[in-house]
């Protein structure tokens, strides 16, 4: 059983389809329907009654006017849509190679996006085109390096210049 059946745009210049009434058409599309749940026969008439939902005999004459007008074909034990089987293709329904070709598209997908990745990585991880490559200063590690500066005279602190350590500094501020 499959949810769902092919339904041709050629229907709406069929004359055979478009000569039915309203309420016929929409018999014959929902025989359709319940064709495609049963592979494309129509099961026992009491079943397809149910789901038409009317009566068994209702069904029945319903069923013979659509194979008067050609639309239903008799089998041995029912009726089957007119050239079902011509319109329904059976590679539809089970396709053994499709499973593998699908893992093989994947797999060649998924090949190419690694390679893709690692040739991104390779130009991230690699020098610049211009040579020139990120450096990043080491920052001076406060609690073990003096920092110094020079102190004019201008500012107090003796005669030229000098260049106390920043302790002393502080300390000859009155900062600490």
């Amino acid at each position: 059983m499959k949810p769902w059946f092919r339904f041709y745009t050629g229907v709406v210049d069929d004359p055979k389809a478009q000569m039915l009434s309203p309420e016929m058409f929409k018999h014959w599309v929902n025989v359709l329907c319940i064709a495609g749940k049963y592979d494309g026969e129509l099961p026992p008439i009491a079943v397809t009654a149910f789901t038409l939902h009317m009566t068994e005999a209702k069904a029945a004459g319903i069923l013979a006017k659509l194979h008067a007008l050609d639309l239903l074909d008799k089998t041995e034990k029912s009726f089957k849509p007119h050239n079902w089987d011509g319109r329904q293709y059976k590679v539809d329904q089970v396709d053994n190679t499709n499973a593998e070709r699908q893992k093989n598209h994947r797999r060649r997908k998924r090949d190419e996006l690694n390679e893709l990745k690692a040739l991104r990585d390779s130009v991230r991880n690699g020098p610049l085109r211009n040579g020139v490559s990120h450096v990043t200063a080491k920052r001076p590690d406060t609690d073990t390096e003096r920092i110094t500066s020079t102190v004019s005279v201008e500012r107090g602190l003796g005669k030229g210049n000098v260049s106390p350590d920043l302790g002393s500094i502080i300390k000859q501020k009155g900062w600490a």
